[in-house]
């Protein structure tokens, strides 16, 4: 008599990946993903995996040897956590993805996810994964569980990637204005890497050694020096005579007195901000400067009419500069670090 019979190597197979399946998650604490070599190291054979990974199985493969232990839409933290162990030992997040991680707002809208490996690696992008290969890998930080590249070599990298001037302006000025990074680190990242790729970022670092911080002020420079105009200080501390703070305005001539203020709309939403704007304004004149005031959009509609007025002013109160204003420029040791910035080798690996 024939008996059907399920084979001994099938039944024990099929309750014992029930049971690892929870096993697995709790041992490798990577958000549900784990890559071949490692399921394999806790016994998962190739037939089990793809048993599990089988179409409508509750596994799945993510990217190549790359798996998840459920079968539906990924998180964005298991796409980052697959992409990283995708890139293998040693990968590390950079790029939009990395500032994001470090907490900035303004994030160029590059697609996928950006890894940073040694040069001698040769894991190759893939999916939604790109592979940065360089021979300066810089040490991770960990920064929401993930090893993640410093900030200034992320702003490096995003610039690499194909982030225009306006983007890496913005990612950097924020990243200056908020503490998270300085102008110095961010020169000395540029040194230690190829010139290839990264002319805006080096662009945007010799306006903040100037000490702009923001994009509506880098605009104005670059207003100013299309009309001809002379250069101000840019974000100086105005102290009186016996010390006492007075203002730091956006832009500075000494010699004139002249104060350059440039109005978003972003600092200027409520009667309440605008009563401020108006109250400094008036405490700069009557200290004896002159405040100029534009907008972001007078910059980029009307340069012509801001260079008019500026020349104007500085012409007008040309000699006029009140002696009992000291001005203190931002960033001291800046025109040694700009000598330095604009050494960077022009070719060469990343």
């Amino acid at each position: 008599m024939t008996t059907n019979r399920v084979s001994p190597r099938t039944r024990p197979r099929t309750a014992r990946s029930s049971s690892r399946d929870g096993h697995t998650l709790a041992h490798l604490r990577q958000d549900g993903v784990a890559t071949v070599r490692q399921l394999r190291a806790l016994g998962v054979g190739s037939g089990v995996l793809a048993h599990r990974c089988r179409p409508g199985g509750p596994w799945q493969r993510l990217l190549p040897r790359t798996y998840l232990f459920h079968n539906g839409p990924p998180t964005a933290r298991q796409r980052t956590r697959a992409a990283l162990l995708y890139a293998g030992e040693g990968a590390m997040l950079t790029g939009p993805e990395a500032l994001q991680l470090f907490g900035l707002r303004y994030v160029p809208p590059l697609p996928g996810t950006h890894v940073l490996v040694p040069y001698n690696r040769y894991t190759g992008s893939r999916d939604f994964v790109t592979v940065l290969r360089s021979r300066h890998v810089p040490r991770p930080r960990n920064v929401a569980g993930f090893p993640t590249a410093p900030l200034p070599r992320a702003l490096v990298d995003t610039t690499r990637l194909g982030a225009d001037l306006q983007q890496v302006r913005a990612a950097c000025a924020e990243a200056v204005q908020r503490g998270r990074c300085s102008v110095e680190a961010l020169t000395e990242e540029i040194l230690g890497t190829s010139a290839r790729g990264i002319a805006p970022i080096r662009a945007v670092i010799q306006e903040l050694l100037a000490g702009v911080r923001s994009v509506s002020e880098a605009q104005a420079r670059e207003v100013l020096r299309t009309g001809g105009l002379p250069e101000p200080l840019w974000n100086a501390t105005l102290l009186l005579a016996d010390g006492t703070f007075l203002a730091t305005p956006d832009g500075y001539w000494p010699d004139t007195g002249v104060v350059l203020e440039i109005d978003s709309r972003e600092y200027h939403l409520s009667p309440a901000d605008w009563h401020r704007t108006m109250n400094r304004r008036n405490h700069l004149a009557s200290h004896g400067l002159h405040p100029l005031a534009f907008t972001p959009a007078q910059l980029r509609h009307t340069p012509n009419t801001v260079i008019r007025h500026i020349a104007q002013a500085l012409t007008t109160y040309g000699g006029c500069a009140p002696g009992h204003i000291r001005a203190v420029p931002i960033g001291w040791g800046r025109a040694s670090s700009a000598a330095r910035a604009s050494s960077v080798p022009r070719a060469g690996p990343a």
